[in-house]
C-alpha cells in the first residue's frame, strides 16, 4: 500500500509493494512520484503604452501538471519499454523525457518526466500517424473567427478546426455546411493545411445578416454622356437649326429624294451648317452631334436566399426598383441585365437599368 499518498500538488507519492502504483512499462517499478502544477495558459493584455494591465491564467484545477516518476528497473529494461502515455491519479500523462539509468545502492533506477493536461483524460489514441500520437478530441473548433457584415448585408466569417492528421478528407466539413455557431452562414470556400499531427481546416462562410430571407437593397447611380445626332436635340427646330422653310444659324436642308437644297418642310432633311455667315465664322460649322446625358445607369444590389428565376423583362422598358431619379421629358428606363453570384447558399444579386436618350426607348422595339 502507499506509504504516502497526498493529493496536494508538490508533495511526493511514495509507494510500497502493493496498490496505487502507476504502470509505466513492463520493466519499471515506480516507487516515487512528484507532481508539480504549472499554468497551462497565461495570457497578458497590454495598454497603448506597453504596460500589462490585464492577466488571465488557467484555474488551478485545470492547469497543466508535470510529474517525475522514479522507480527501479530490471536488467532487461529499455527506453522503448516506456509507452507514449499512461494514466495516473485520474489524469493522462504524456511522456516528455526518459532519464538515464543510474545506480541506486544495489539497484538501478530511472526517472520518467510526464506532462498532463486537464481536458485530455484518456490515453486511448483518437488517431495516429507514423510519427505522432494524437490524444484528446477527435476534432475541435480552434477559432470561431470574426463575423463581418458589409454594406450589402452579406455576412462572412471563418472557423478553424483541428483534426488528427490521419482523418480522411471526406469526413471533414464540406462546402455549404453550416457554421458551428452562426447557423445561417454556410461554407463557400475551404483551406486544408497539414501540420505535425494535425489537419488544420479553415472554412470561409457567407450568408445574410441575421438569417433574413433578403437584405436591404443598396442602390448605385452612374451618370455619363454619349453622342447623339444633332437632329435629336429637343431644341433643334426652335433655336439650333430651325426648319427647311425657316432655317437658323446657316443650316442647310436638302430634299431626301433629289439631294438638292430645299425649303419644303415635308421633304427637307438636315445636311450641315454653313461654315461662314455674313463673312464671319459660323460657331455651328461642323456640328453633327451633341453630348447627351444618356449614359445613366441605375443599379440595385442585394443578398437573397432565392436564386433569380424570371428574366423575361431583360431588354425591355421597365420601371426600376428603389428611389431611381426622375428622367423628365420622354426619357424612360430599359432593364439591361440581372447577374448573381452564389455565396454559400445565398445569392448576391445585381440588377441594372439604363436610361434612354431624349426621345426615349421606342415602345415598338423595347415594349
Amino acid at each position: 500500500m502507499p506509504l504516502v499518498n497526498s493529493n496536494r500538488y508538490g508533495q511526493p507519492y511514495r509507494f510500497g509493494i502493493n496498490g496505487g502504483v502507476p504502470t509505466i512499462g513492463s520493466n519499471l517499478a515506480i516507487r516515487q512520484v512528484e507532481l508539480r502544477i504549472a499554468p497551462e495558459q497565461m495570457i497578458e493584455g497590454y495598454n497603448t503604452e506597453g504596460h500589462c494591465v490585464a492577466l488571465a491564467v488557467s484555474r488551478p484545477d485545470r492547469r497543466k501538471v508535470l510529474g517525475s516518476f522514479t522507480g527501479y528497473v530490471t536488467d532487461s529494461f529499455s527506453n522503448t519499454d516506456i509507452p507514449a502515455a499512461f494514466n495516473f491519479n485520474s489524469r493522462t500523462f504524456i511522456v516528455r523525457d526518459i532519464g538515464d539509468v543510474r545506480r541506486k545502492g544495489e539497484y538501478s533506477e530511472v526517472t520518467v518526466e510526464g506532462e498532463s493536461y486537464f481536458h485530455i483524460d484518456s490515453a486511448s489514441s483518437a488517431g495516429s500517424t507514423p510519427d505522432f500520437n494524437y490524444y484528446g478530441s477527435e476534432a475541435f473548433l480552434e477559432d470561431q473567427g470574426r463575423l463581418t457584415t458589409d454594406i450589402f448585408g452579406l455576412q462572412t466569417a471563418t472557423a478553424r478546426f483541428k483534426y488528427p492528421s490521419s482523418t480522411p478528407f471526406a469526413t471533414v466539413p464540406s462546402l455549404f455546411d453550416a457554421h458551428p455557431n452562426y447557423g445561417w452562414l454556410h461554407i463557400e470556400r475551404q483551406e486544408i493545411d497539414v501540420a505535425p499531427g494535425f489537419l488544420i481546416i479553415t472554412n470561409g462562410y457567407a450568408g445574410i445578416a441575421g438569417g433574413l430571407s433578403a437584405s436591404a437593397p443598396i442602390y448605385e447611380l452612374c451618370v455619363g454622356v454619349g453622342e447623339e445626332p444633332i437632329e435629336t436635340h429637343p431644341d433643334f427646330a426652335t433655336t439650333i437649326a430651325g426648319t427647311p422653310s425657316s432655317p437658323l444659324n446657316g443650316a442647310i436642308f436638302v430634299d431626301y429624294e433629289t439631294g438638292k437644297k430645299t425649303t419644303d418642310d415635308d421633304k427637307g432633311v438636315f445636311q450641315e451648317f454653313l461654315p461662314i455667315i455674313s463673312g464671319a465664322r459660323n460657331i455651328y460649322a461642323g456640328v453633327t452631334a451633341f453630348l447627351s446625358p444618356d449614359q445613366l445607369t441605375w443599379r440595385e444590389r442585394l443578398v437573397t436566399t432565392s436564386r433569380p428565376s424570371d428574366i423575361s423583362n431583360v431588354g425591355h422598358i421597365d420601371s426600376p426598383s428603389g428611389p431611381a431619379p426622375s428622367l423628365g421629358g420622354s426619357r424612360n428606363w430599359l432593364l439591361m441585365g440581372i447577374t448573381y453570384e452564389q455565396r454559400g447558399i445565398v445569392y448576391f444579386v445585381t440588377t441594372e437599368w439604363r436610361a434612354s436618350g431624349p426621345s426615349g426607348w421606342i415602345t415598338d422595339i423595347y415594349a
